[in-house]
C-alpha cells in the first residue's frame, strides 16, 4: 500500500461563542413570532393577541401599533418601506388573519383570504404579488394563497395534506414552501409563480419550520431536533448538515452564501461562516423559545421570541467572527502518529459527547463528517486524494480547526 504523509499544521485556531446578543426591553410581554426590517433603523415585530410593534431607531425603542385584531400574528413582511403585510390565525377557533398597511405600519386593514386556516408565513415578490401559507392546527391540511393585486383579493393555488410553515421565492416564478406531510418533513417547489407545486421530498425524518435561500441555487431548511438540510442545485438534491444540537430550529437566515444563523427553542442560536459545513453555538442570554431572525447587514441582526423577547447584535453575534488565531488558547485536539499513512488517531480534551469532526476541501465541500464520542478516535482518510484539507472539531461552545495536507 502506498503511504501518504499527513501533516497537521501548527497554526490551530479557536472560535469561542461569547454572549454578544443584547436583550432589548419591549412594550409587550406576549410572544413575538415574526420580525422584518425595512432599513437599518426601521423594523417590525408581530405576535400573540394581534400585537404589532415598530422601531425607528434600530431597536432601541419599540412602539405598539394598532392592529385591529386579537388573533395571533405569525409573520410580517414589507415589500417596500410603506407597504406591509402580517398574517396569522387562531389555534383553537378556525380563523385566518391577513392585515395590510400602506403607511409604514401606522394603520392596518384586514383582508379576506377566503380560508379559515391559520397562516404561518407570508412572502411578496413585489408590492402586488404575494403568497401566504398555513394549515389547520388540529387537522394538518395545508393551503397556499396568492394575490396579484397587492392583497385586494387572494385565491387558493394549493390545498392539500401538507401542513406548511414557511414560504420563500428566489425570483418571480421560483418558490419553496416547507412543513410536514404524513408525519414527515416535506419541501414543495413551484417554477411558474405558484400555479403548480411539486414535492421535492416528503420523507424527511423531521418536520421543517423554516427555509431561506441566499441565492437562486443555495438554500437551507431547518426543523425539529437541530435538523438542517442544504441544497446547492435549487432543491434537486439535499444534504443533511451536522449541527451538534438537539433543540428544534424555527427559523434560518443567511446574510450571504457563507454566513448564516438558525434559531430555536430554549434560546438556541447557531451560526455558520462556511456555508453550513460547521456551526457554532452563540450565547443568547435567554432560555426563551426563539421564533424568527432577520439581519439588516452582515453585522446587525434581530431575533424575536417567547414573552416579548427581542435580541439584537451589532457584530454578527460574536466579536471574533470566523476562526481567529489561537493566541493564548492551547489546541484541544492532536493527531498521531506523525508522519502517518491512511489512518490516524484523533485525541481530544475538553470536548463533550456533543462533538463533531468535519474534513473539507478548499472549496468548502465537506468530505468526511462524524460524531466524536471518545477521547481517542481512529479516522480513516484512505478515500481522500492528495491535497490540502481543513479539519474542524466542533463542540457546543467552541470550534478548533487545523489545515491538513495529504501527500
Amino acid at each position: 500500500m502506498k503511504k501518504h504523509l499527513l501533516i497537521l499544521c501548527l497554526s490551530f485556531t479557536s472560535a469561542f461563542a461569547f454572549s454578544q446578543w443584547t436583550i432589548i426591553t419591549t412594550p409587550t410581554g406576549v410572544s413575538l413570532c415574526g420580525v422584518n426590517f425595512t432599513s437599518a433603523d426601521t423594523g417590525y415585530a408581530v405576535g400573540d393577541l394581534g400585537r404589532i410593534i415598530k422601531t425607528v431607531d434600530a431597536g432601541v425603542t419599540w412602539n405598539v401599533m394598532p392592529s385591529g385584531t386579537i388573533y395571533m400574528l405569525y409573520a410580517v413582511t414589507f415589500p417596500d418601506k410603506n407597504t406591509g403585510f402580517a398574517v396569522g390565525g387562531d389555534m383553537d377557533v378556525p380563523c385566518s388573519t391577513i392585515l395590510k398597511s400602506v403607511d409604514e405600519g401606522a394603520t392596518w386593514v384586514g383582508q379576506s383570504g377566503g380560508t379559515t386556516k391559520s397562516l404561518f408565513s407570508v412572502f411578496f415578490t413585489n408590492t402586488m404579488i404575494g403568497y401566504a401559507v398555513g394549515s389547520d392546527y388540529w387537522n394538518p391540511s395545508g393551503i397556499i394563497l396568492k394575490t396579484i393585486n397587492g392583497g385586494g383579493s387572494w385565491f387558493t393555488v394549493l390545498l392539500g395534506t401538507s401542513s406548511l410553515k414557511s414560504v420563500l421565492f428566489t425570483d418571480a416564478n421560483t418558490g419553496y414552501a416547507v412543513g410536514a406531510k404524513d408525519y414527515n418533513g416535506c419541501i414543495i417547489k413551484t417554477i411558474n409563480g405558484g400555479m403548480n407545486w411539486t414535492y421535492l421530498t416528503h420523507t424527511l425524518e423531521h418536520y421543517l419550520y423554516g427555509v431561506h435561500f441566499p441565492d437562486s441555487n443555495t438554500g437551507y431548511c431547518v426543523g425539529e431536533s437541530g435538523f438542517i438540510i442544504k441544497t446547492n442545485d435549487a432543491g434537486l438534491t439535499w444534504t443533511t448538515l451536522v449541527t451538534g444540537i438537539s433543540e428544534s430550529l424555527r427559523a434560518v437566515y443567511f446574510t450571504d452564501t457563507l454566513t448564516g444563523y438558525a434559531v430555536g427553542t430554549e434560546g438556541r442560536i447557531i451560526k455558520t461562516v462556511d456555508g453550513g459545513n460547521s456551526w457554532c453555538v452563540q450565547e443568547s442570554g435567554t432560555t426563551k423559545h426563539l421564533y424568527s431572525v432577520n439581519f439588516t447587514d452582515i453585522n446587525n441582526g434581530y431575533i424575536v421570541g417567547q414573552t416579548g423577547t427581542i435580541l439584537k447584535t451589532t457584530n454578527g453575534g460574536d466579536p471574533n467572527v470566523g476562526l481567529n488565531d489561537s493566541q493564548g488558547f492551547a489546541s484541544r485536539f492532536k493527531t498521531y502518529p506523525n508522519p502517518i499513512s491512511d489512518k490516524f488517531i484523533l485525541e481530544t480534551t475538553g470536548f463533550t459527547n456533543n462533538t463533531h469532526l468535519s474534513i473539507s476541501d478548499l472549496n468548502g465541500r465537506q468530505l468526511i463528517k462524524r460524531q466524536i464520542t471518545e477521547p481517542n478516535t481512529q479516522i480513516d482518510i484512505t478515500s481522500l486524494p492528495s491535497g490540502v484539507y481543513f479539519m474542524r472539531l466542533m463542540g457546543e461552545r467552541t470550534v478548533e480547526t487545523g489545515k491538513i495536507i495529504k501527500q
